[in-house]
């Protein structure tokens, strides 16, 4: 018996403790869903970049940027009709409320990314992850889409 408390020990021992703190709690409550970026034409060096996200946590979240490895930058940006001419902008930071859902979409809120790899083809994935306040991270993938196939496929409507 003696001997089988000593291995359980060391068993135990060798096993990582994590520590979770509550707003890391928050951070893995963001659920991304519907993610996809706009592959690009060759002479093209910016394409746009869509997903949906919701907040399942119990606190409102920061989101404060955005990146990939397979991007020089990634911008969170906003497009907004003003006087009858559409602008854009940077949003440095996004607050996401308990149980809200923010759909970043063509025409409305979107990434912008510069610099995509060019050895990605649609079909591919690119790895982003969203940065909080908190200092959490969530990594996800987006599939990179033809645009001329997204077009086709609404013009049928």
């Amino acid at each position: 018996m003696k001997y089988l408390l000593i291995i359980l020990g060391m068993l135990l021992g060798t096993l990582p403790i994590t520590f979770v703190h509550a707003d890391d709690v928050e951070a893995m409550a963001v659920q991304v869903t519907h993610a996809y970026v706009n592959s690009m034409p060759p002479v093209v060096k910016v394409t746009a970049g869509f997903f949906e996200l919701r907040n399942s946590g119990s606190a409102t979240i920061t989101l404060t940027g955005i990146s990939s490895p397979q991007a020089e930058k990634v911008e969170l940006h906003r497009s907004a009709g003003v006087d009858g001419r559409m602008t854009m902008r940077q949003l440095i930071s996004l607050d996401i409320a308990p149980g809200e859902k923010i759909k970043l979409e063509p025409g409305g809120m979107h990434l912008m990314l510069w610099g995509l790899d060019r050895s990605l083809r649609p079909g591919n994935f690119v790895r982003l992850t969203l940065h909080f306040s908190n200092g959490q991270r969530k990594i996800f993938p987006a599939e990179l889409r033809d645009v001329r196939d997204e077009s086709s496929r609404h013009h049928g409507h």
